[in-house]
């Protein structure tokens, strides 16, 4: 969980990140918050800052929009979930689910593209220690909803199997 300290720095301005940064690649932040800092920055304002480098980048901003259907108000939502530490992966939307697989299951090109951008992202916003925190976080999200996807997928196969061994089966018929 994001700690609040004494002596915090503002993060850099969204524009500042954004200016900064080359095509598909992640911006670059002058001065992240440092370790040293720890610096209180609400959910909310992680995924506004994160949200508006994601619409700058070419390949995430298409894919996002899709599967969002061009709502990036309810992205920004699904982001200040995904970034709250206190957000269990029940508590998670359609949208944010496939936001965070697409975060870390390495599927496809969007995955091989947006792991590694949003990890760099945090790190520029956040400094390196508190953007392994969240990564982290993020990373533990990801594993609950696999393990609940493969639990549900062997529910489902076990309901199969014990309905097709309950159907009596005649002998000599010729159905």
């Amino acid at each position: 969980m994001l700690q609040p300290v004494l002596n915090t720095s503002p993060p850099p301005p969204v524009w500042a990140l954004v200016q900064n940064s080359r095509p598909g690649q992640p911006p670059q932040a002058a001065t992240p918050l440092e370790a040293t800092h720890q610096a209180a920055i609400a959910p909310t304002e992680i995924a506004f800052t994160v949200v508006a480098a994601l619409r700058a980048h070419p390949h995430l901003s298409n894919v996002l929009t899709h599967i969002s259907r061009g709502n990036w108000e309810q992205i920004e939502q699904a982001f200040g979930a995904i970034l709250n530490p206190d957000t269990h992966s029940t508590a998670l939307s359609a949208l944010a689910r496939n936001i965070v697989d697409l975060m870390c299951a390495d599927r496809g090109v969007t995955g091989r593209i947006f792991k590694p951008y949003y990890q760099e992202l945090l790190s520029a916003i956040l400094g390196k220690v508190l953007a392994r925190r969240l990564i982290v976080n993020i990373t533990s999200l990801f594993t609950e909803l696999e393990r609940a996807a493969a639990q549900a997928a062997l529910a489902t196969a076990t309901q199969v199997s014990q309905s097709a061994d309950a159907q009596p089966h005649q002998a000599g018929s010729t159905n």
